[in-house]
């Protein structure tokens, strides 16, 4: 699942921002990941969060956004 918007803090709209779901193969740790592309350049940068402990594969794994582009939000079993 991958959840995209405008970064509303920069002045241009140029950046947009996305939220997307991810499990590490070697270990089953699921992690919520935020990322930044500029449109005119496409430049990124991604940051991840593990959201638990590792050991067992998520079937089930939510995400959204608040209204103002501040937190991503992540649940899973």
């Amino acid at each position: 699942m991958v959840v995209v918007g405008i970064d509303k803090s920069n002045s241009d709209s140029q950046q947009f921002m996305f939220a997307f779901t991810a499990e590490k193969i070697s270990t089953t740790a699921p992690y919520v990941c935020i990322g930044t592309i500029i449109q005119s350049t496409c430049v990124s940068n991604t940051v991840c969060t593990n959201m638990g402990t590792a050991g067992s594969h998520q079937e089930y794994f939510s995400i959204s956004i608040d209204t103002n582009g501040t937190y991503a939000y992540g649940s899973t079993s």
